[in-house]
């Protein structure tokens, strides 16, 4: 019987380098933001040892400034787009050392200047490795409160936001449909409590007039690692169910009383797509490349309100980002009749401590507050408004 072959990924170099131009590679390693992943210095490393380079020459001191340099984040899967987008901007705005180009990702790291990786790992992950200092900084959608803050020496500063879409996969013929499946929060909680379990059934219908649904049963879809995003999306339930709140409530993880387990945005986002019949949950951005159906949302005003830019504007422009209650509450309901009602936080986390690394981390989250938001737009992501993102870059300083 034939094996299977494990899927090589591979780091080149623009550069000359001791196999030769473009030829130094990276077996069966995790992708991530910088081409090939954070742990691609620990590999340069066993490289140089493997090749015996001579303590001193030029590549060994290459290999020594990208261990040496590397600045490291991790978290948050939802945002994972706009970090990448702001890691690769965040190195140009930095340049002034030798470089070397990474293939993948096509960033690069800059010997003398600033390495940057971020792992989107989950929310949980980032927030456990940031406080075991494992990593310079974290991102992540579920707010630490001010004794968790104090206790760990850590700042926390709101960087963007973005909507939660419910997706689903209801086959070409609903897909093809004009009209927008509409969903209300208390009967995507008893979807998700397991209670409605086909498409067709007669709460669904009455929500959506006018709207084939297929004649086939509800595959419900959750994540299983620790995720902001599941902490932002049953915290939403909570507050229009007692029974999930009573039964499940709200966590970076839960115990959900229904469904099949997904880890990652991308996985939910692969799981959805090819399950005729299910559901989930994951940031609009994503649900859109994916190509996914993506629900109106009914919110407090009793509108269905999709997911798309406008909609999360008008939630971001009524949020107060400067009081400490409010970034725990989040972007949950906004008022107005054409806010979108299911809107995670994204925050930033380093360490309120004076060393080089914990400097450096802190002025990147600076830099995303100054320099971050014409990305965060252009990728459908909310920039925070100008004058909260002006005075939290106060509060790094």
């Amino acid at each position: 019987m034939a094996q299977r072959s494990t899927p090589r990924r591979e780091c080149r170099f623009d550069g000359p380098g001791p196999a030769g131009p473009g030829q130094a590679t990276e077996p069966g390693l995790a992708a991530g933001v910088g081409g090939c992943g954070p742990r691609r210095r620990a590999w340069l490393a066993a490289c140089a040892s493997a090749l015996a380079l001579p303590a001193g020459s030029a590549w060994a001191q290459v290999v020594d400034a990208f261990a040496s340099a590397a600045l490291s984040g991790a978290g948050s899967t939802f945002v994972h787009p706009l970090m990448d987008a702001w890691a690769r901007e965040y190195r140009a705005s930095r340049k002034g050392g030798a470089s070397s180009r990474l293939g993948g990702g096509g960033l690069e790291d800059e010997i003398g200047g600033v390495a940057l990786d971020y792992e989107a790992v989950g929310s949980r992950a980032g927030i456990q490795r940031v406080k075991a200092r494992a990593v310079d900084f974290a991102v992540s959608e579920m707010p630490l409160p001010a004794d968790d803050l104090a206790r760990e020496r850590l700042l926390q500063v709101p960087l963007a936001s973005g909507a939660i879409a419910v997706a689903a996969n209801l086959g070409p013929q609903a897909d093809a449909k004009e009209r927008v499946l509409q969903l209300s929060p208390g009967l995507l909680a008893e979807i998700f409590l397991g209670r409605v379990t086909r498409w067709d059934d007669a709460s669904l219908a009455a929500e959506n007039p006018g709207l084939a649904l297929p004649a086939q049963p509800i595959v419900v879809q959750h994540r299983v690692d620790g995720s902001g995003t599941t902490w932002t999306f049953t915290r939403w339930l909570s507050g229009h169910s007692a029974d999930w709140s009573a039964r499940v409530g709200h966590d970076l993880a839960v115990a959900w009383p229904t469904g099949q387990g997904v880890e990652g945005t991308g996985g939910m986002a692969r799981a959805i797509g090819a399950t005729p019949g299910a559901i989930g949950y994951l940031d609009a951005v994503q649900a859109q490349r994916a190509g996914l159906v993506r629900a109106a949302l009914r919110n407090p005003a009793g509108r269905y309100v999709a997911p798309r830019a406008a909609a999360l504007r008008a939630a971001v422009d009524s949020a107060r980002f400067d009081d400490p209650a409010a970034a725990v509450r989040g972007l949950l309901d906004q008022p107005g009749e054409s806010a979108y009602p299911l809107v995670a936080v994204v925050y930033g986390l380093a360490r309120a401590e004076a060393g080089a690394r914990q400097q450096a981390a802190l002025a990147f989250l600076d830099w995303v507050l100054a320099h971050g938001a014409t990305s965060a737009e252009a990728l459908g992501y909310a920039a925070l408004p100008a004058a909260a993102a002006q005075a939290l870059r106060q509060t790094l300083r």
